[in-house]
């Protein structure tokens, strides 16, 4: 995945998601369930869905990335803001962490790793996501 940090500013910009807000983004994966695992085998690995996060103070941007092109998946966002999210807990794993987001709209869970390959900026924003995100 090659998508640099100065696109998705850009796609934020241009689409009006943000006004005069600073953001955060990071790579967030949302992976197949262990019993999808066990029923497809290998092939759930195909449900593997790519995401950009983008927390300002006021909310999260979800923004999908085709798996194939590594391109952001035009006007399929989701905007959550502070108010619609109950709650946010972050489990610590070896490679990285398990974000458990809770909100109005239900329940997602995302895999957020410490690095992604060919994404410097995720490593280096991922202590202040954490961190605006809580």
């Amino acid at each position: 995945m090659l998508l640099k940090e100065e696109m998705v500013t850009d796609y934020v910009n241009e689409k009006g998601l943000i006004s005069d807000e600073k953001g955060i983004a990071v790579w967030g994966q949302i992976m197949p369930k262990l019993t999808d695992h066990m029923i497809g085998g290998l092939f759930s690995s195909l449900q593997v869905q790519y995401n950009v996060l983008y927390v300002t103070n006021s909310k999260l941007i979800i923004i999908p990335i085709n798996n194939v092109t590594g391109k952001i998946v035009e006007e399929n966002h989701v905007i959550l803001t502070k108010e619609e999210i109950t709650s946010v807990n972050w489990r610590k794993k070896l490679f990285g962490y398990e974000l458990y987001l809770e909100s109005i709209h239900g329940i997602l869970t995302f895999k957020v790793n410490k690095f992604m390959i060919g994404a410097k900026w995720h490593k280096e924003n991922l202590d202040q996501f954490i961190k605006l995100l809580g």
